[in-house]
């Protein structure tokens, strides 16, 4: 039985439909993941991260949090500028800087953090950044990510 080119071609063209359709789903990070919680927030551990530059860093400052609060702290290396100037004044230098935390929506995408001080010194206020679950727990300061993980009890 001899086939048309026509229906000869209708399986590929398929196949390449269904990858267009497929195409804006795959637009997305990683895929849908549950919301991230205020529950979660408490549980996680600084990895790692990337600069604006995107090169890879170890951690080598602290980034905790507590049920309500946040710490940022400088260890081996600074807290990082594009990190200082989301949270502070423009140029501020901080060895330190503490506030409070909450998840702000019921898709659990915005971490939201409030009361920013470094030392005596107001920060910004309501600074809202992306926060997302991939594989580890993702926070957003524009393009450089900070990438955190569930604690491990036994570290």
């Amino acid at each position: 039985m001899r086939c048309s080119r026509f229906a000869r071609g209708i399986p590929l063209r398929l196949v390449v439909l269904s990858g267009l359709l497929a195409l804006p789903g795959m637009l997305v990070a990683q895929g849908p993941y549950k919301a991230v919680t205020a529950e979660d927030v408490v549980k996680l551990e600084f990895a790692y991260y990337y600069t604006p530059d995107k090169a890879y860093r170890e951690v080598d400052f602290e980034w905790t949090f507590t049920e309500t609060g946040f710490v940022l702290k400088a260890g081996k290396g600074s807290i990082p500028a594009d990190l200082r100037n989301r949270l502070l004044p423009p140029d501020t230098d901080a060895e330190e800087i503490r506030g409070h935390w909450k998840i702000d929506d019921r898709e659990g995408t915005r971490l939201v953090l409030t009361n920013i001080k470094a030392g005596d010194q107001p920060g910004n206020q309501d600074v809202a950044l992306p926060i997302y679950r991939t594989a580890p727990t993702i926070v957003r300061i524009g393009l450089p990510q900070y990438v955190f993980r569930v604690k491990n009890p036994l570290r």
